[in-house]
């Protein structure tokens, strides 16, 4: 009986560490505390469905009507979006004991 050999796999290096600077400590946000033209460069009048992500303003998430046909009153138990290798995005929602599926979301 031969013996077993483990697979040696080389890890991956890892990605190169990005520095970034900025200018009072990344401390800026929406400042109504101030008129608009006095504020200063990292900060903002008007921060309105705005989130930073990972350092970098950017849209807040919200909400796509997704199925035009009421359910029921009922409450949707739970809600998952499912990615397959396919490309084909599936919404499963748990409603009413059973699990709804809507595709192509």
């Amino acid at each position: 009986m031969a013996k077993y050999q483990p697979a040696y796999m080389k890890a991956p290096s890892a990605p190169k560490i990005q520095t970034f600077v900025f200018e009072n400590g990344n401390n800026g946000g929406m400042n109504t505390r101030v008129q608009a033209d006095q504020i200063r460069s990292d900060q903002s009048p008007d921060m309105l469905n705005m989130n930073y992500r990972e350092g970098v303003p950017s849209n807040r998430f919200g909400f796509d009507k997704v199925n035009a046909t009421s359910w029921g009153a009922t409450a949707i138990r739970g809600i998952i979006e499912h990615r397959p290798v396919s490309g084909t995005n599936t919404l499963l929602a748990i409603h009413g004991g059973k699990i709804l599926i809507l595709e192509g979301i």
